[in-house]
């Protein structure tokens, strides 16, 4: 599962290293060591003529028919089990609504000591993560929010002493036929991520607050 992870690069860098159009404007992002749901997460869908847009969705997916626009259990995962099938991610896979969740890294605790750690890319570059996303409207015609999930999958055998769950990572030649922009089974994607250029360590138990901040979040302990 992912339910903690962090952007801290500036938006430049995302629009660069994710090909997003010149024309989007650079999003109001500010650093997050500590990304929880419900709060903004970077999300990079693909237009109707293939180019790529980044955009900043509420983390924790509300589908169209949600009453009020929140949900009363989490959806800020989708299992790879089951994210074709279950009522509030299957709207979604259905119409093609699949993005990439952009993050720096994540933080997941160890079962066996609640230990927490930091997971990132060995080379720091940004991971791209399986999503899918949705759209919810007021009935009133007034609000509107754009959100989305991670799907998640059984963590790779390197990977599984830390946690038996890990997001669905996508290699960079995969992004095209995620996002459609390539046709291609992209449910064949959704598969473990060996982990190979994964690298993890133990962070302070600080990082377990919601309200904690900074990058000695993210030092090794």
């Amino acid at each position: 599962m992912c339910g903690r992870a962090r952007i801290t690069r500036p938006w430049r860098e995302i629009h660069e290293a994710m090909s997003l159009i010149p024309t989007v404007p650079a999003q109001n992002l500010r650093e997050n060591w500590n990304l929880c749901p419900t709060q903004d997460i970077i999300a990079v869908t693909s237009s109707d003529e293939g180019k790529r847009i980044g955009s900043l969705m509420h983390w924790g997916l509300i589908p169209s028919w949600s009453k009020e626009g929140k949900m009363t259990y989490p959806t800020f995962n989708a299992r790879s089990d089951g994210y074709q099938v279950k009522a509030s991610f299957k709207g979604a896979w259905k119409a093609g609504r699949r993005c990439l969740v952009v993050i720096d890294g994540y933080y997941e605790w160890r079962p066996s000591d609640k230990q927490p750690f930091s997971i990132a890319y060995v080379d720091r570059r940004p991971m791209a993560v399986a999503g899918l996303w949705e759209t919810w409207r007021a009935k009133n015609g007034g609000e509107t929010i754009n959100s989305c999930t991670m799907l998640t999958i059984d963590a790779s055998e390197r990977m599984a002493p830390l946690h038996d769950r890990a997001p669905v990572f996508l290699h960079e030649r995969d992004w095209p036929i995620w996002l459609g922009e390539k046709a291609a089974d992209a449910a064949a994607l959704v598969k473990t991520y060996p982990g190979d250029d994964i690298e993890w360590w133990p962070v302070g138990k600080g990082v377990g607050n919601r309200r904690s901040q900074g990058p000695q979040l993210a030092y090794p302990v």
